[in-house]
C-alpha cells in the first residue's frame, strides 16, 4: 500500500521535505499510530535516521495512506540531526498546538458553541484548520448549552476547549486532516465480521468506575464580605455561621450496585452559576424598574428615607431557582463627612422572612465620582443547619437619616443563581461504568473509527460495545492493521501511553 510523508515547519507555512513508499529510503521500518474513538489524533510513530531527514522539533506531521489522511500531529521531540542511528520519530496529535496557544482576557457568556467559535476564528494556531462547521451540528451557527460565565484569562486553548466540553458534555479533538472539531455528531456504528479475527479478552476497568458524581457549584462566602457573616439564627439563635456546600448530583441507574461515588469542582474558568432578575422593588427607588431593565445606562435614585430604603428579593416559589448571591453595579457620590451607604444581602430559609434561619452580612458601599460606577458581587451560600432556600434578599440604604450629602444611582440589580444544566452536565460526564466483557479484535485493514463498535460472530458472541481505542499499524510484514479495544483499552491511560511508547 502507497504511503505518503510530509514533514512541514510548525506553523505549517512551508513544507520542508516529502516522502513516499516508491521512492524513500530513510523510513523502513513501517508506521503505528492511535486515534481516539472520536477521531482525535492521539500520537504517531517511525523510525528515522535524522542525519538525512533533518526533521526540527516541533515539525507539523501529516501522514496518508493510498491518498487518505491517517494522522495529523506534531514531532515534538525528534532525534538529534547528528545521529546517524535509525531512532524513534513520534509525534502527538494536533492538540499539542492548542496547548501552546494561550487564550486572551476575553470574557463569554451564551452558548458554548458560540464561544468555542469565536475563541478559535480569532486564536486558532495557523497550522490548524478552523470551520465553524465542525463546531456543534455542522450548521456552523447551533449556539449549544448556555454557560453565565466563562473566563479564563491566559489559560491554554487546551485547556479551556477541555473544561468547555466538560461544562456541554460534549468531546473535542483535532482530526487527521488538522482540524478542530468541538461537540459534532457522532460517526455511524463501526460493524465488523469476526472471521476468525485474531480475537483477546481485555481485563475489566472496575477502578474507573463511577456511579454518582456530585460537583461543588459553591462552598463559602465570596465577594466584598469579609469572613462570617455578621449574623447567622438558626432556630431564632444566633450562632457562628457553618456554609454550606451548594452541590448538584448526577446518578447512574447502575448506582444501586456499584455505590461509587465522587464529588468534582467545577471546571476551571466555567461559572456554575446564572443570572436572573428579581422584580423591582416597590418602593425606595425613584424610577425602581430602570435598576432592573439590562440597560447599565439608566439608573434608580435611592430615596432619602431613613433605614434601609429599597430591597430586592427572590422566592423560592418563583420558579428562577436557588439564588446563592447577587450582584450590584451602583455609582455613590457623597461629600465629605457624608453618611454613606449601607448594603445588607440576606439567604433565608424561613419563608415569613422572621430570621428565624438565616445569614445574614453587610458592607459599606465605597464611595467614588460622578462619573464612576462600581460593581460588587457578593456570594452567600446558606449555613449548612438551614432548610431549604425560601428567599434571597438585597437591601440598600442610608446609614443616616435623610443625609443631604449622599446620592446613590443603582444601575443595575442581578441575583446569581445555581445553573442546574451546567451544574448537571459537569456532573454526568463523571459517570462511567465498566464493561463487563471488554475484548480486542485485530483487522487486516484500515477501518475508521467510531465510539461504538459491533463484532458480529465472536466467541462471545454478537458483541456490540463502546470503542475505547483505535491502534493502526502500516508494517512492512503486516501492511495494513487495525487494533479495536471494545469496552476498555485493557489498562489506565497512562499505562497505556507508557506501553506503546516503549513498544517497536
Amino acid at each position: 500500500m502507497a504511503w505518503e510523508l510530509e514533514f512541514w515547519n510548525p506553523t505549517r507555512t512551508a513544507l520542508l521535505r516529502t516522502l513516499r513508499s516508491e521512492t524513500s529510503i530513510e523510513v523502513d521500518e513501517g508506521f503505528t499510530w492511535q486515534l481516539d474513538p472520536n477521531g482525535n489524533c492521539r500520537q504517531w510513530k517511525t523510525k528515522i535516521r535524522n542525519d538525512q531527514l533533518d526533521v526540527p522539533p516541533r515539525a507539523v506531521v501529516v501522514f496518508r495512506v493510498d491518498g487518505k489522511p491517517r494522522f495529523f500531529g506534531v514531532a515534538v521531540d525528534p532525534p538529534s540531526v547528528n545521529s546517524p542511528d535509525s531512532e524513534d520519530l513520534v509525534a502527538l496529535g494536533g492538540r499539542e498546538l492548542l496547548r501552546v496557544a494561550l487564550l486572551d482576557g476575553r470574557v463569554y457568556a451564551g452558548g458554548v458553541f458560540t464561544m468555542v467559535r469565536d475563541i478559535l476564528a480569532r486564536l486558532c494556531p495557523g497550522a490548524l484548520t478552523y470551520s465553524a462547521t465542525l463546531i456543534g451540528n455542522g450548521t456552523g451557527t447551533d449556539a449549544g448549552p448556555s454557560l453565565d460565565t466563562f473566563y479564563m484569562p491566559h489559560a491554554n486553548l487546551e485547556s479551556a476547549l477541555d473544561e468547555l466540553a466538560k461544562s456541554a458534555q460534549v468531546n473535542w479533538g483535532v482530526d487527521v486532516q488538522g482540524r478542530v472539531f468541538f461537540g459534532r455528531p457522532a460517526a455511524q456504528p463501526l460493524t465488523v465480521l469476526f472471521d476468525s479475527q485474531d480475537w483477546r479478552r481485555l481485563r475489566v476497568q472496575g477502578r474507573e468506575t463511577v456511579t454518582r458524581a456530585s460537583v461543588r457549584v459553591i462552598s463559602s462566602v465570596g465577594g466584598l464580605i469579609e469572613g462570617a457573616p455578621g449574623w447567622n439564627y438558626v432556630a431564632g439563635k444566633s450562632v457562628p455561621y457553618l456554609p454550606k456546600t451548594v452541590i448538584r448530583t448526577a446518578e447512574h441507574a447502575e448506582h444501586p450496585t456499584y455505590k461509587a461515588s465522587v464529588t468534582l469542582s467545577a471546571p476551571d474558568g466555567v461559572a456554575l452559576v446564572k443570572s436572573v432578575k428579581p422584580l423591582p422593588p416597590s418602593s425606595g427607588v425613584d424610577s425602581a424598574a430602570e435598576t432592573v431593565d439590562d440597560d447599565l445606562t439608566t439608573f434608580g435614585t435611592l430615596q432619602k428615607t431613613s433605614g434601609f430604603g429599597a430591597s430586592w428579593r427572590i422566592s423560592a416559589g418563583e420558579g428562577k431557582g436557588q439564588v446563592i448571591g447577587a450582584r450590584v453595579t451602583y455609582q455613590l457620590t457623597q461629600a465629605e463627612g457624608g453618611a454613606g451607604i449601607r448594603l445588607t444581602v440576606e439567604q433565608n430559609s424561613v419563608s415569613s422572612g422572621s430570621w428565624r434561619d438565616s445569614a445574614i452580612a453587610t458592607l459599606d458601599l465605597p464611595a467614588g465620582d460622578s462619573s464612576t460606577t462600581n460593581t460588587v458581587t457578593l456570594l452567600l451560600p446558606p449555613d449548612a443547619r438551614h432548610g431549604a432556600f425560601q428567599f434571597f434578599k438585597v437591601e440598600l440604604g442610608h446609614k443616616k437619616l435623610n443625609d443631604a450629602n449622599t446620592t446613590l444611582r443603582i444601575h443595575d440589580v442581578t441575583f446569581l443563581v445555581v445553573d442546574e444544566d451546567a451544574a448537571l452536565n459537569v456532573a454526568r460526564g463523571a459517570l462511567y461504568v465498566p464493561y463487563s466483557a471488554p475484548a480486542e479484535i485485530t483487522l487486516d485493514e484500515l477501518r475508521d473509527p467510531s465510539p461504538m463498535v459491533t463484532v458480529l460472530g465472536s466467541p462471545q458472541g454478537d458483541v456490540t460495545g463502546p470503542a475505547a481505542l483505535f491502534d493502526y499499524a502500516h508494517l512492512p510484514g503486516r501492511p495494513l492493521t487495525t487494533i479495536v479495544k471494545i469496552g476498555a483499552g485493557g489498562q489506565s491511560e497512562t499505562a497505556r501511553e507508557v506501553q506503546w511508547m516503549v513498544k517497536s
